[in-house]
């Protein structure tokens, strides 16, 4: 049996949950802002830019940025048709209309002639996702939008490494944002940053961010006690028994969600957008001191990856911790049969917008206008890369299954 699981709580250890263990209890510290600045200032220095606010989630993080930008009712945002729904949520959420542009396989990024053709005099922002960790040509879609009144906001949500700008990264966009979630890079369990360098639009997320009030402390308990839960019963090592109570406590509504993922209207059960938690901050600081550790086994699984299905240059793994290594296949509902086990039904964006499988014209999205998003939807397979994925796991993996993924992987020119 391969200890080779699709994993939530990748990126955090038993030292995460100590911490959790020990202010989770302390109501009074939930609000404590000079741990919360000390998570922003540590995480803005190792991404490189000046100023960074942190928020409940990252699509409270995005709407804060396209409200600092004054993105509003009938502006267009441009955003690639292969993103998590809530994306285009908070789009909806601000009163603007989400602009879909296709990817290339090459790198599941935006398709820069595609671009080309969905920007119109009602464009206000382009996100650009650096989708699965892979940079995505932030500069090529600068010079587009040169002489145009159009913003560049950066997705970082995949994305996190010491050499974002020597990548370019927030070099050419106006600001950037990133999740802490539990399935990315730094897990606060929920959570979000707005990052930039540019002191005008800093000014207003700091107005934003000022007025934003904390999510309610019987909220955060549940944050805390979720994060705590679920990196016990599904580590590893308990996975087979822990799963079993993890479902119950789900059932029973003891894990924290937001439950936004299809509302296209501003939650009202929640301040929307939320300051993150200090006990989050806590934990948030505790893996940013161990970020290269994590970085460098996230570059480690996808080399080893890459040996048995080559996908990308070593170059580009050298210079990234991709936060899951993607494939195109043939017959990709036969693989996942095949690694089940493998990857415990979390193949991410099997459908444009994740998380949304149906009624898609509600956030704006035309079936069919996206051909090689909706592509990618229907071949992907994309392998976790985190901490607590075993190298020999992967390697004995591979050594079972390599033949049929090689024989179904589909070569994009």
């Amino acid at each position: 049996m391969f200890s080779f699981f699709s994993y939530k709580s990748g990126s955090s250890n038993m030292k995460d949950v100590k911490i959790a263990l020990q202010n989770i209890f302390k109501f009074q510290k939930y609000y404590d802002h000079k741990n919360i600045e000390n998570y922003n200032k540590l995480f803005s220095n190792l991404a490189g830019f000046n100023y960074a606010y942190s928020f409940g989630s990252g699509r409270m993080a995005f709407y804060s940025l396209l409200e600092s930008l004054e993105v509003k009712k009938d502006d267009e945002v441009i955003i690639p048709a292969y993103t998590c729904v809530v994306v285009a949520n908070a789009i909806k959420y601000i009163g603007a209309k989400p602009i879909y542009v296709d990817i290339n396989l090459n790198n599941f990024g935006i398709d820069i002639n595609n671009l080309k053709q969905k920007i119109t005099h009602k464009t206000k922002v382009i996100c650009v996702q650096h989708t699965y960790g892979i940079y995505s040509d932030v500069k090529e879609i600068k010079k587009i939008t040169e002489g145009k009144e159009v913003f560049i906001i950066e997705d970082l949500a995949h994305l996190l490494n010491d050499k974002l700008t020597e990548n370019n990264v927030g070099v050419y966009s106006d600001a950037c944002y990133t999740s802490t979630d539990h399935t990315k890079i730094i897990n606060t369990y929920l959570g979000g940053m707005a990052f930039t360098n540019n002191i005008e639009i800093s000014k207003k997320i700091k107005k934003i961010y000022d007025r934003s009030n904390f999510l309610s402390r019987f909220s955060i308990f549940k944050i805390l006690f979720s994060f705590i839960i679920e990196n016990i019963l599904i580590h590893p090592k308990n996975y087979k028994i822990g799963i079993i109570f993890y479902k119950i406590f789900r059932k029973l509504k003891f894990i924290y969600n937001f439950n936004d993922d299809l509302i296209t209207k501003l939650p009202l059960n929640y301040p929307y957008p939320a300051k993150l938690s200090a006990p989050q901050a806590l934990i948030g600081i505790n893996q940013l001191n161990k970020i290269e550790k994590n970085i460098q086994h996230r570059k480690k699984i996808s080399i080893l990856i890459n040996k048995y299905i080559s996908c990308f240059s070593i170059e580009l793994l050298n210079n990234t911790g991709l936060l899951r290594y993607p494939v195109l296949v043939n017959n990709a509902s036969d693989i996942m049969k095949i690694c089940q086990n493998i990857f415990e039904n979390s193949i991410w964006f099997t459908t444009v917008l994740h998380n949304r499988k149906s009624n898609f014209n509600i956030v704006d999205y035309q079936i069919g206008s996206c051909p090689n998003a909706e592509f990618a939807c229907k071949h992907v397979i994309n392998f976790p890369t985190h901490e607590k994925i075993d190298i020999k796991a992967v390697e004995l993996f591979f050594e079972k299954y390599n033949s049929i993924i090689n024989s179904n992987i589909i070569s994009i020119k």
